[in-house]
């Protein structure tokens, strides 16, 4: 890959833009925003020059919502000779494609599983991505030079090539991404109406969060989001009720209460049941007779009559043995 044009100069646009330049690939940037595209120009991420003719790589950088419409446009204008996208959804944008009757055999959809809390060109670092899984959705229909050109750009980005059907992907990171993102997003939404001694009280985390950004990706059609499923929003308003609902995040603990208070009432009335042995369940075992102990028929001590004058004691009164101290032992009764 020797030259590359980089549509939209957001974070992950001018991130991936830097790292081709470091890698001697000249870069050309465009952006609906030309203010922003000189920035990115600014910092080292290439030029705000529109190429002479078609690049080897054209790498889309839009938001989800728009991913389709921008490819369709550059494809349509021969801009490149590959072409992909780094949208964080991958199988509606290349149904939309197909539904426009374009050729999809010269593109990929990738995405790089990176980011930052903040946006825009200033945000970006060349080494954003490295170490970083990135996901390739190739088809039957993808060309082999532009996988090659999308394996060429995730090793000068240092990234980890992750191959992956569309809609897996899109139902793996809705689990992982998406839907912990949109849930916390709603919930940041409400500190509009805090105190300002609470909102005084936040983190970066809270302080650098953009809300509108968080939620784009669920409002693509067909976004498994959207559907009933793990980790999707039917599926958590059941583990945030486990009472009527179903189970909730703490449903061992309430089985181990559940289980507790039936042995309770099973068992009420009479002792608890002993732990069992092994082997104490088994019917061998329930029909081993009891040891009983019986006095022995030769034994000439069977009434106290019988016994020797020293150890009888008179009603009331307890042998010397136990009162004075004596070193003699009491005698013991047999049984």
């Amino acid at each position: 890959m020797r030259t590359a044009l980089v549509i939209g100069t957001g974070l992950i646009g001018t991130s991936a833009a830097l790292a081709l330049a470091q890698r001697g690939v000249t870069v050309h940037l465009d952006d609906h925003d030309p203010e922003q595209a000189r920035t990115a120009a600014a910092l080292g991420a290439g030029t705000d020059e529109e190429p002479g003719g078609p690049v080897d790589l054209a790498i889309v950088a839009a938001p989800p919502a728009h991913v389709a419409r921008v490819l369709a446009d550059a494809m349509r204008r021969g801009v490149a000779r590959g072409y992909l996208d780094v949208a964080s959804v991958k199988g509606g944008p290349r149904r939309e494609l197909e539904s426009l009757g374009l050729d999809l055999s010269s593109y990929i959809g990738t995405h790089p599983m990176s980011g930052r809390e903040k946006s825009g060109p200033l945000a970006a670092t060349a080494d954003l991505f490295e170490g970083r899984p990135w996901v390739l959705t190739p088809t039957r229909d993808t060309d082999t030079e532009v996988l090659n050109l999308a394996l060429e750009l995730v090793s000068h980005c240092r990234a980890v090539p992750v191959v992956m059907d569309a809609d897996a992907h899109d139902r793996a990171v809705a689990l992982v991404s998406h839907m912990p993102h949109l849930v916390s997003s709603l919930v940041a939404a409400r500190l509009e109406h805090a105190e300002e001694a609470a909102v005084r009280l936040c983190g970066q985390g809270i302080r650098g969060r953009d809300p509108d950004r968080r939620l784009r990706p669920a409002h693509v059609d067909g976004h498994p989001v959207r559907e009933p499923g793990p980790g999707r929003r039917p599926a958590l308003r059941r583990r945030l009720r486990p009472g009527r609902d179903g189970p909730g995040p703490a449903r061992p603990a309430v089985l181990r209460r559940r289980q507790a208070r039936r042995g309770h009432r099973r068992h009420r009335g009479r002792a608890a049941p002993r732990e069992r042995r092994p082997g104490a369940g088994t019917r061998q075992a329930r029909q081993r007779p009891r040891a009983r102990t019986r006095p022995s028929s030769s034994s000439s001590t069977t009434s106290p009559a019988s016994w020797p004058a020293s150890s009888r004691t008179p009603a009331g009164r307890e042998s010397t043995s136990r009162t004075s101290g004596s070193s003699t032992p009491p005698v013991s009764r047999p049984v």
